[in-house]
């Protein structure tokens, strides 16, 4: 099911994610853009509105990123693959 805001005439769950990267007018923008560019390129697509975690994700993991940092393109892209397949597995066997 989409994110029920789109419903109420709010902002969906990537909508309010752009927001908040657009709010951060320093490197950590930029930074969080890239990521978010090479995690849509790796996820699944989603035509249908189903991943609507957002901002309210349960259960997380962390990469800590400073200034500075240079984002491994390929190996971010990988460990996102390698998450949705472990998700989709763990799914499966439901």
């Amino acid at each position: 099911m989409p994110d029920s805001a789109a419903f109420k005439g709010g902002p969906t769950a990537s909508q309010r994610i752009t927001a908040q990267i657009a709010e951060l007018n320093d490197w950590r923008g930029k930074m969080l853009a890239d990521l978010r560019t090479l995690i849509l390129a790796a996820a699944l697509k989603d035509p249908k509105g189903l991943f609507n975690a957002g901002l309210d994700a349960k259960t997380t993991r962390v990469i800590d990123l400073s200034e500075g940092d240079k984002l491994h393109a390929s190996a971010l892209k990988d460990l996102i693959r390698s998450a949705v397949a472990h998700n989709l597995s763990a799914r499966a066997k439901k």
